[in-house]
């Protein structure tokens, strides 16, 4: 079967869609705007977490899944948000570039559908400000994004289209012909249904089909009708007169009508209580397709999922209409939002695309070799048949030599005594003269090639004779020659009046009938050369029919030997061609991996030491001075060494226990392993100028409260330096070598592999490597004072910015402020304009000094007037971003459900599906500018103090470790995903001595090639190494490794080995 797939949507999917991003968009920021490709463009916004940080109830899933949604828009096919990690861009279009400048760091204040139209509009604004700007993104046709300002004038558009241009209102050129939800709902009933069949059956050609009535008539949409008819077994193409001739058909419609049609409604009606909807993937059965085989073995149960994908829907056909059988339940997938299911269904679309691409070309580079191959067996039974045919009539013609050579005679006497000539005999033939019994032996004569065939009588006799136990090739060889003659005698109907000797055939029809019963005579035709009046024995044609056959048969055995060496060459060609494609749509033939939230050290380079130990690493200046003043607690190590442009590096220490609480005057001192500070030394140099010079050096390693940003009297510490005092412990040389491995990150805590005899360090976290010892505070260089509260420093991510009083203040007065700023101005451009005109007076320039007065004057009565009018016309056709219907606005909205709300979010500054958290809407806070964590300030390095207070780390009563704040770093693992585990992949770059034992790491040290092309380098090596086996889900995740998460790991030039630990 022709598959077909579901590729834009109606205008039930663009209501429910619009639904959702609303309760998604509404009151995020938009950060940035980047094109997939020309035409696909994927807008990334976030959520203020203030609001969400004082939430007593909060929900992490809600957190992570929509604090930073991103959308992705296709006009004219989809828009809807994505939980994928799309990584590939292109350089930004003009049209991205104007987005970016007029609605980057806006604020989504609205999105719906304008009327019941495929048109979703995004309105952007800034909090106490008038400013707008409108995004709408038409999805009909061939679609287009459009820009407009806050009167609705369109500023700019993504494509050319007829009847918009620039600075035209939008809502005048889209025309008036407009339904909104609650119309549609009026007329879902029995008498409004039989109208729509009554109207269809007086219609013709394609109009005259059901399907397209349901579809235009009754809002349902050409996909969800053909559902329609296919759960009841009607055929899609049904016509509408048939539908309203079986009264038992139309109820039988209008019912599985009715409840699709009020399932879409229900899923559209927006309100807090339903702000997501649930929707469903329609999959084809697999012996419904037909897929091509591309040579690589058994399909991926991820390609095999994403070929089957058929179509998208808001509603079950099985739940509304149960005696159907069409559907089995393992064709229809549930999501919990309309969004999710849209996302998945595109996810499975790329995928099916890139399968079916490469299985197209692959097919062709086969049907190449089959094409050669069966041209070349053709060709060579052509000449094999060639040859016995012509052998096999020769030796009739020797048989029946001498009833041919007596025809011919006669054939010879009427040219040369009867003074006959051809057009004489062809007159004779086809007017069916009897006269001359010569004339019934002759089969047609071709009077170009002076040819006359005689037809033979080969008996039962005769076939015995010759030696033949088989009359089959005599039948065979009659209808051989029957065949050759059938165009000749085609020929002569359309020439009887042709006067042209040359071009005129005749031919008898009847005398060359096939006689299939071997008792009756076998009728062959015998072509005999004349020349002149003339004609050839009987002999000669069979020694020339002899002499042509053998030369069948030599070329034959040519063609063989010529076709072999052909076939060899184009075989090694379209496998070479094979190769080619295999190679060029590998990288294409991919499952997109959902986005995952970074982990905090991410932004830095980090690694997990063998001990088990979190070591970070600065990139630059500015990350270094991150790392050490807002990363760094008291009780971590910090790794530098003498290189020059060497990175800072901290080990994190571990966490403490009740046995290790500080006594009075006293601290704790951790005494790092020595494994540990080796990589961690080893980490430093590498990442310094050292490795371009490809020579190692020490490092060494000092506490945390050694490290400061106080110079000494007449120095200055830029960003990124810092001041060391006291001892130092120095870290041998270590080799400059790297390893980047593959880490996999799972959902659960629980990844600890019962079949590993040594688990990775980072599942069992810092329980057992709690060595530390304890000084006094004379030895350790501090003061009571400093040491006397312990912070300890949780894995989760820091707080960027610390909250003072002044900074509070600072932005509680930030409106007055920008009113104050816009007044001065105001002032600095009217004494611009006073001291021009008093030059224009001192200069005597008097005619042009009123002619600008008088321009001043007009510009500001103009721009009252305009402010004054500009009023007017929005009031008469101001448009609604909560229900998309014109004549109010979202203030004086009373038609969405969402609008006794849209204030209380607004306030907020969250975002409706965030608001769920609380279980009031009433009783979420409004947004301040202060913050409920509490931020202390401890000498040069900032600690963010948790709300519980300082037990939170320390074990519980009954001696168990509370490891909730552990959750992070076990949730990495290096046990392979399983055939139903499906986790994120990390690629971790160390020291090469971490991870050597790991199953395909690949091993960097210094070289010539540069750093950029280390990506493609290591992908091709897992990819082409057999040995690690990988599953083709660990192939789909290799492909998909971002550039940077490898390249920005790598400090220079560099060479890649390939090293296959064990398994």
């Amino acid at each position: 079967m022709s598959v077909s797939r579901k590729l834009t949507p109606s205008s039930f999917d663009v209501a429910v869609l619009a639904k959702e991003l609303s309760a998604i968009l509404v009151n995020t920021r938009l950060n940035s705007v980047t094109n997939l490709s020309k035409t696909t463009y994927l807008l990334r916004f976030h959520a203020s977490t203030t609001v969400i940080d004082q939430c007593q109830t909060k929900n992490q899933t809600l957190i992570d899944t929509y604090s930073k949604p991103s959308i992705i828009i296709e006009p004219g096919f989809y828009m809807h948000a994505t939980r994928f990690d799309w990584s590939k861009a292109i350089p930004p279009t003009a049209f991205s570039n104007r987005l970016r400048t007029e609605i980057c760091n806006m604020i989504c204040t609205g999105v719906s559908q304008f009327y019941f139209d495929r048109v979703i509009i995004l309105e952007f604004s800034r909090y106490n400000s008038d400013l707008k700007r409108y995004l709408i993104v038409e999805l009909y046709g061939r679609g287009n994004l459009i820009l407009t300002d806050e009167s609705y004038k369109v500023l700019v558009t993504q494509s050319k289209m007829p009847g918009q241009h620039v600075g035209g209102n939008y809502f005048s050129m889209h025309g008036d012909d407009r339904v909104t939800l609650m119309d549609i709902e009026k007329l879902c009933t029995l008498d409004h249904f039989r109208q729509i069949i009554a109207k269809a059956s007086k219609q013709k050609g394609q109009n005259a089909s059901f399907r397209a009535a349901l579809a235009k008539d009754f809002f349902l949409g050409g996909s969800a009708s053909a559902i329609v008819l296919r759960a009841v077994n009607c055929k899609t193409s049904i016509k509408a007169k048939a539908v309203q001739e079986d009264e038992q058909l139309v109820i039988k419609l209008w019912k599985v009508c009715e409840g699709v049609l009020k399932c879409l409604i229900e899923a559209a009606k927006s309100s807090f209580d339903s702000l997501l909807s649930k929707g469903y993937i329609y999959f084809y059965r697999e012996d419904e397709l037909a897929i091509v085989d591309t040579g690589e073995g058994d399909l991926d149960d991820t390609i095999m999922t994403a070929i089957r994908v058929a179509e998208y829907h808001i509603f079950d056909i099985r739940s509304i209409y149960q005696e159907g059988t069409l559907y089995r339940a393992e064709d229809i997938r549930e999501y919990e939002s309309y969004n999710k299911t849209l996302d998945e269904y595109n996810s499975f679309l790329v995928t099916a695309r890139a399968y079916q691409n490469r299985a197209q070309l692959i097919q062709k580079a086969k049907s190449t070799i089959a094409h050669a191959q069966d041209t070349t067996e053709d060709r060579m039974a052509s000449l094999l048949n060639s040859a016995t045919q012509k052998r096999l009539l020769a030796e009739c013609i020797l048989w029946k030599a001498t009833e041919i050579d007596y025809l011919t005679k006669q054939m010879e006497f009427l040219f040369k005594t009867g003074r006959v000539t051809w057009n004489d005999v062809i007159a004779w033939m086809n007017c069916g003269s009897t006269d001359i019994p010569l004339l019934e032996a002759i089969s047609s004569i071709d009077v170009v090639r002076k040819l006359v065939s005689f037809n033979i009588s080969i008996f039962a006799s005769d076939i015995h004779n010759m030696c033949y136990t088989d009359c089959t090739p005599f039948l065979a060889l009659s209808k051989f020659r029957a065949t050759e003659k059938q165009g000749i005698l085609d020929l002569e109907a359309s020439n009887e009046t042709e006067d042209n000797d040359e071009q005129q055939v005749c031919g008898s029809c009847g005398d060359t009938k096939i006689v299939s019963d071997p008792t009756e005579p076998i009728v062959i035709s015998v072509d005999v050369p004349f020349k002149g009046a003339a004609g050839t024995t009987a002999h000669i044609i069979a020694k020339t029919l002899f002499e042509a056959a053998k030369a069948a048969e030599e070329k034959c055995k040519r063609t063989l030997g010529h076709s072999s060496a052909y076939f060899d060459k184009v075989e090694k060609k379209a496998t070479a061609d094979i190769d080619s494609v295999m190679k060029e749509t590998d990288a294409e033939l991919i499952a997109l991996q959902h986005q995952r939230s970074p982990l905090w050290f991410e932004k830095f380079h980090w690694f997990f030491s063998t001990d088990g130990y979190l070591v970070l690493s600065g990139r630059d200046a500015q990350s270094n001075e991150l790392l050490v003043k807002k990363f760094m607690s008291l009780n971590d190590i910090f790794v530098h060494s003498e290189a020059h442009g060497a990175a800072c590096t901290i080990v994190k220490a571990p966490r403490l226990t009740t046995t290790d609480i500080p006594q009075q005057n006293t601290v704790l001192r951790w005494v790092p392993p020595v494994q540990t500070m080796l990589e961690a030394g080893a980490f430093t140099v590498i990442h310094s100028k050292m490795w371009a010079q490809k020579v190692g050096t020490q490092s060494y390693w000092v506490y945390a409260d050694q490290v400061s940003k106080t110079a000494p009297a007449g120095m200055y510490i830029g960003t990124g330096s810092f001041v060391i005092r006291g001892k130092r412990n120095s870290i041998p040389q270590q080799p400059l070598e790297l390893g980047v491995a593959l880490l996999w990150r799972y959902d659960t805590a629980n990844v600890m592999d019962p079949a590993s005899e040594a688990p990775p360090p980072w599942q069992v976290a810092y329980s057992d490597k709690n060595e530390s010892i304890i000084c006094t505070t004379e030895d350790a260089g501090q003061t009571v004072n400093e040491s006397g509260k312990l912070l300890v420093l949780s894995t989760q991510k820091q707080k960027s910015q610390v909250t003072t009083a002044e900074q509070v203040l600072k932005d509680s007065n930030k409106d007055e402020r920008k009113r104050l700023q816009k007044e001065r101005q105001a002032k600095i451009r009217v004494q611009k304009q006073q001291a021009k005109i008093k030059r224009l007076i001192s200069e005597g320039r008097l005619e042009e000094a009123e002619s600008y007065k008088k321009m001043i004057s007009a510009q500001r009565g103009e721009d009252s007037q305009d402010d004054t009018g500009d009023e007017g016309s929005i009031c008469s056709s101001d448009f609604c971003c909560l229900c998309g219907i014109l004549g109010h606005n979202k203030n004086s909205c009373t038609t969405s459900s969402m609008s006794k709300d849209y204030k209380t979010l607004f306030d907020a500054h969250i975002s409706p599906v965030l608001a769920t958290m609380w279980k009031r809407v009433a009783s979420i806070p409004p947004f301040t500018y202060t913050t409920g964590d509490t931020v202390v300030h401890s000498g040069e390095v900032l600690l963010e103090e948790d709300q519980d207070g300082s037990q939170k780390h320390i074990d519980k009563g009954n001696g168990e470790q509370n490891v909730t704040s552990l959750s992070v770093s076990a949730m990495i693992s290096t046990k392979r995903p399983a055939e139903d585990e499906l986790p994120g992949l990390v690629v971790m770059i160390a020291p090469y001595s971490v991870v050597e034992h790991f199953f395909g790491v690949i091993r960097i040290i210094p070289g010539d090639i540069t750093k950029g092309k280390t990506h493609r380098l290591v992908q091709k090596m897992l990819l082409d190494d057999k040995g690690l086996e990988l599953s083709r889900y660990e192939q789909l995740c290799i492909k998909q490794i971002p550039e940077h998460a490898i390249v920005l790991g790598i400090p220079g030039s560099m060479n890649v080995q390939s090293c296959k630990a064990k398994k």
